[in-house]
């Protein structure tokens, strides 16, 4: 069956704006290629002869881009100097399409992989006059009959025979008769609607094609173009184009990519130069882009010139804290989100960055974020101040303190460097003064209400390390886990019983910033009263490191001794507290590794498991060791020891 094809490629692509501001809907780039070529490339393979494309906005960016495409000789442009819509493109290509009984009409910015040669010979076998494809897919008004024919489209004829309603997949298959229903002259108008006229005409002339199951998606707006990226690197789009897609993939050569790190997907295009020490997390990188040395950039589309454009620039355009800067361009990138399920931006104007965090109405901590922030900025806490909310909207606007965590040092430098123990001490100095000063103002008439960590929210962190560790993920019985509460409630109950001081209550690496040489805090809004040991063996055993025994016995050390100067303590004393309230602290972190990964689908926490347990055996262990142990956890103990974990593919965590 001969046949050629229009690719319609004429319009504005205003969903994608500003990406469409400088670069034409159909050559947005797919891992490196353009979507007309991609299409193109498809078509071709299905035994299409020659293809139209319709042009008009921007239209010379799509003629350059055509002639260089394999087979160039193939295609024939058809430039409109007034867009003249879907059906007007039909008949301004009539020289071209009406050589054969029926040609076939893809839109440009439709990605699929459907068999197309399937679909011809369907519309062949059954004599239709039109053959629509469909699927079950975001905008289901296309009526199709259990017999597989089409007897209505957006309700315009009224016809209800039964079947189902589904959505016009972008491509189809016209015989040439459609030009009895189009007009003479090329004027703006739409094909459906001359669809619509042969249907009144002829009730049994368009068949669907249901292709439910194959790979669509529409890269209309920014969120789906890139969900095709990550669709591509996951095997989700059989295509030649996209066999055995790596995550990292550049058309043509890159230059500078010393010591450069790559997260996620980082889709690149030609003659692109990429600065040391940069740091890409799921980037799309347009033809002839430089990217300055010590740049972060994530979830953006990267051009020349500077140009940068977020995924969520739809959504965040609206936001009325950013209104503030309107005045003059600004760049938005997101930040790692890590267990969180706030969104993080930061937002780049000329030199000035700061981060906005975006929330929802199910967010209990949004206002413990907005309270608990200003009053420990008011008294000059290291935490980030915050420059603006609304409240309605649960936005918020941060101080930027960079990109430099204490978990990325250590990943990048190790842990056995003189750098690595400064920074610790550092974090141990703030986390001291944290807990004593942080006591006494908070415990000031004039200071916010906190909450107290005592014996009912701790015991909260065991059953939720029961349900989500030893039960979701490790599959211990139900039978079994009652068989600890008595030892769980005798935990939580000498934990309630221990000092209380200022506690952050997630004092880990990766809320740790490193910021002009000193330690800052992130993530405080759970601060509380709480265990004195409870922050320091959550910085200590953090799974995210894993310090070794010799640094960390430094670290405990230097710690008693600092907490000597506020407290009559032994040494001793304090190591029961810390050693005790250290079980409550590994306890927490691998419920929370169970519920992140199995609940919320971030698997890459499975990754920490390991050395979360560790920490929990090790814990228990030193309880054993001391020389008076404030309790007994004897079946604790045995059961843990005795417990296997499952099997857990390592994911290497972005930095």
């Amino acid at each position: 069956m001969k046949i050629n094809a229009i690719i319609l490629s004429a319009g504005f692509g205003s969903r994608l704006s500003p990406l469409t501001d400088i670069l034409p809907k159909p050559l947005i780039p797919v891992f490196g290629l353009p979507m007309l070529q991609l299409v193109a490339t498809n078509l071709k393979l299905a035994g299409i002869d020659s293809i139209a494309v319709n042009t008009h906005y921007l239209s010379d960016q799509i003629s350059n881009a055509v002639s260089e495409f394999p087979e160039a000789d193939s295609f024939e442009i058809f430039y409109e100097p007034e867009i003249l819509g879907t059906g007007g493109a039909v008949v301004n290509a009539r020289s071209l399409l009406k050589q054969h009984d029926a040609f076939l009409i893809h839109n440009s910015d439709i990605l699929t992989d459907f068999d197309l040669r399937k679909m011809l010979a369907y519309h062949h076998k059954s004599k239709a006059k039109i053959t629509m494809v469909v699927l079950d897919g975001p905008e289901n008004r296309v009526r199709v009959t259990p017999d597989g024919k089409i007897h209505d489209i957006l309700d315009s004829l009224g016809r209800n025979p039964g079947g189902q309603l589904l959505t016009y997949g972008g491509v189809m298959v016209i015989s040439k008769s459609i030009f009895d229903y189009l007009p003479v002259n090329p004027e703006n108008f739409s094909i459906i609607r001359a669809v619509l006229d042969m249907m009144r005409a002829e009730p049994d002339a368009v068949y669907a094609h249901n292709i439910s199951g194959s790979y669509w998606r529409d890269l209309g707006t920014l969120p789906e173009y890139f969900s095709a990226h990550t669709d591509a690197i996951s095997g989700k789009i059989r295509l030649p184009d996209f066999e055995q897609c790596k995550a990292v993939r550049f058309i043509g050569e890159v230059k500078e990519l010393e010591k450069v790190s790559l997260n996620g997907f980082v889709a690149g295009g030609k003659n692109c130069v990429i600065g040391a020490e940069s740091t890409l997390i799921n980037c799309i990188i347009l033809d002839n882009t430089v990217i300055p040395p010590d740049s972060f950039h994530s979830c953006e589309v990267l051009g020349p010139g500077g140009f940068s454009l977020h995924r969520d620039h739809r959504q965040l355009s609206d936001i009325k804290i950013l209104q503030q800067f309107k005045h003059a361009p600004y760049s938005v990138s997101s930040l790692i989100e890590r267990g969180s399920v706030r969104g993080f931006y930061r937002i780049r104007q000329q030199n000035q960055t700061s981060v906005l965090m975006i929330s929802d109405g199910m967010d209990q901590d949004y206002d413990r974020f907005v309270i608990i922030g200003n009053y420990l900025a008011q008294h000059h806490f290291p935490t980030p101040k915050i420059l603006a909310y609304e409240a309605d909207e649960y936005s918020i606007l941060v101080e930027d303190f960079g990109n430099e965590t204490l978990y990325k040092l250590v990943s990048t430098h190790g842990v056995n460097t003189t750098e690595t123990e400064h920074y610790y001490r550092l974090a141990i100095d703030a986390l001291v003064d944290f807990h004593f000063r942080g006591l006494e103002l908070f415990r000031k008439r004039s200071a916010p209400l906190l909450r107290t960590f005592d014996k009912s929210y701790l015991r909260w962190e065991s059953r939720y390390f029961s349900e989500h560790f030893l039960s979701a993920l490790c599959q211990v019985p139900e039978n079994r886990l009652k068989s600890f509460d008595s030892e769980f409630d005798a935990l939580a109950a000498l934990t309630d019983q221990f000092p209380k001081v200022l506690i952050h209550r997630d004092f880990q690496s990766q809320n740790l910033m490193i910021h002009n040489g000193a330690i800052r805090f992130v993530d405080f809004q759970g601060a509380r009263f709480g265990s004195l040991g409870y922050d320091i063996m959550s910085l200590l055993n953090d799974p995210y490191t894993e310090l070794p025994e010799n640094l960390r016995i430094r670290l405990e050390k230097y710690f008693r001794n600092q907490v000597i100067s506020h407290l009559s303590l032994s040494e001793n004393e304090i190591e029961k507290i810390m050693v005790v309230s250290g079980l409550q602290r590994s306890m927490q972190a691998l419920g929370a590794y169970g519920f992140l990964a199995l609940n919320k689908g971030k698997n890459i926490y499975l990754s920490f498991v390991p050395a979360g347990f560790a920490a929990l055996r090790n814990g228990l262990e030193r309880l054993r060791n001391l020389s008076e142990p404030p309790l007994k956890l004897d079946s604790l103990t045995e059961f843990i020891n005795d417990l296997k974990l499952p099997e857990i593919a390592e994911v290497k965590p972005q930095l």
